[in-house]
């Protein structure tokens, strides 16, 4: 198991799981580590909420994580 624990698999994995501060910190970090452009984010939510749910993950993620990953990467 690569991971100790779910909590160190949320904190060194690839899963966006967190604040909109901590998202944002992970994908700077993957950023300064591997130095990608681009970032493929997909929302399991479909699944499991309904879509007014899913709606607004998707509204919050785009209003608070979004234009700071812009700002930051410019």
């Amino acid at each position: 198991m690569p991971y100790d624990s779910l909590e160190d698999s949320v904190a060194r994995g690839s899963a966006l799981i967190g604040s909109p501060a901590q998202i944002t910190d992970k994908l700077l970090a993957l950023h300064a580590g591997f130095g990608n452009d681009l970032f493929g984010v997909g929302f399991e939510g479909f699944f499991f909420t309904d879509a007014a749910t899913t709606r607004g993950h998707l509204e919050r993620f785009f209003a608070e994580v979004v234009p700071v990953i812009r700002a930051e990467l410019r």
